[in-house]
């Protein structure tokens, strides 16, 4: 794990800099199960060595370019970025049965006369990123900011692998009026609105891909027998169409500063409409055997919700004290799922799945 970064100031405001990441991770696994006999309950036949690697490399590098100027009580900044994030990850797994004793120096794959197994898997995802930023403030009391940013993503088919996700976003210190100057009590009151999509990608490349995989328990007839073979099925089902999930927020919001920020409050209320909800779609029995559930954007959800922090902070000499408080109400409701079917989850011994997410509902809503 490390990073680097360098910066330069071409002209008086304006400052270029890069930066550059990397985090990389091996993880290996060597595991032998013996057999043994404590008694007839408690015993293990069959020995099993297994062993695994993988290797994780993540790197992310970040250019930008910032400019700001002041003229007079207006002040201006904008910022032009390009970001790119590569994960590669390869992983390889092997375990076999029934060596011929327990004893250390047999303790390899080759050692094993059965069941061999043998699994493995390679995949990068890639993202790069257009960001264009322009903020404004007068006299630091009116504050506007609006941005633009142009995200791709290796994950998404190429018809469909980019996204554009504006903001926008205005703030009033509304204490830094005149008329607010008899308010001795109050010292800060800033009103707040936003808007702003952003895209998610949260799936990799080996999710829509398509590829094959063995299967060791499947059939085929000859004659008058039936023999049991490996067999070679399609695992996975790619989906041409996929594109980036989008979550589109707005939040209105209130900051207040009481007895020289003594006492400060915040408080919020904002809706969230989430829509091309990357879900996995099941594929009916009849399509074939083997196929995994692919990806689709089919589900939309709508959430809105109201949030708040209240604190106390005080200092007395050396000694400094302080209390918050905050908490926040959501709800969320399905508008759309992949194929109009509800969701189960929690596992409980007597009532099995008790929560039923569905069209129309709410999220993770009890049901009997």
């Amino acid at each position: 794990m490390g990073s680097v970064y360098a910066n330069y100031e071409f002209l008086p405001g304006l400052i270029a800099e890069t930066r550059f990441g990397t985090n990389t991770n091996f993880y290996k696994r060597n595991a032998f199960s013996p057999f043994y006999t404590i008694d007839a309950n408690e015993r293990n036949q069959v020995n099993t060595v297994e062993r695994q690697h993988d290797l994780n490399i993540y790197w992310n590098s970040t250019n930008t370019l910032t400019y700001t100027k002041t003229l007079g009580d207006h002040n201006f900044t904008a910022l032009a970025a390009a970001t790119f994030e590569k994960f590669n990850r390869r992983t390889e797994y092997a375990s076999g049965q029934a060596i011929p004793s327990n004893a250390v120096s047999l303790r390899y794959l080759d050692a094993a006369t059965a069941n061999y197994n043998a699994t493995g898997n390679t995949f990068n995802n890639t993202i790069a990123s257009l960001i264009g930023r322009v903020t404004y403030d007068y006299k630091g009391r009116y504050l506007l900011s609006a941005s633009v940013r142009r995200d791709g993503a290796s994950v998404f088919p190429s018809n469909n692998r980019f996204g554009t996700f504006p903001s926008l976003s205005a703030g009033w210190l509304v204490t830094d009026e005149e008329f607010m100057k008899s308010f001795e009590t109050m010292n800060f009151m800033k009103l707040r609105a936003s808007w702003g999509r952003v895209g998610n990608q949260n799936i990799t490349s080996l999710t829509n891909a398509a590829y094959t995989g063995t299967y060791g328990k499947t059939y085929y007839v000859t004659g008058d027998d039936r023999t049991q073979q490996v067999a070679v099925i399609q695992s996975n089902v790619p989906n041409p169409d996929i594109k980036w999930e989008t979550v589109e927020d707005y939040d209105l919001g209130v900051d207040f500063g009481f007895f020289q920020n003594k006492l400060t409050a915040t408080f919020d209320v904002f809706r969230r409409n989430t829509t091309d909800m990357l879900m996995f779609q099941a594929i009916p029995g009849h399509a074939g055997y083997g196929y995994n559930s692919p990806v689709t954007n089919i589900g939309s959800m709508k959430t809105n919700g109201l949030d708040f922090t209240v604190g106390y902070a005080e200092n007395k000499g050396a000694f400094t004290y302080g209390l918050s408080i905050n908490g926040t109400r959501a709800i969320s409701k399905i508008g759309t799922l992949a194929n109009g079917q509800a969701l189960y989850s929690g596992n409980t011994p007597i009532f099995g799945r008790p929560s039923k997410t569905e069209e129309g509902g709410y999220v993770g809503a009890f049901y009997g």
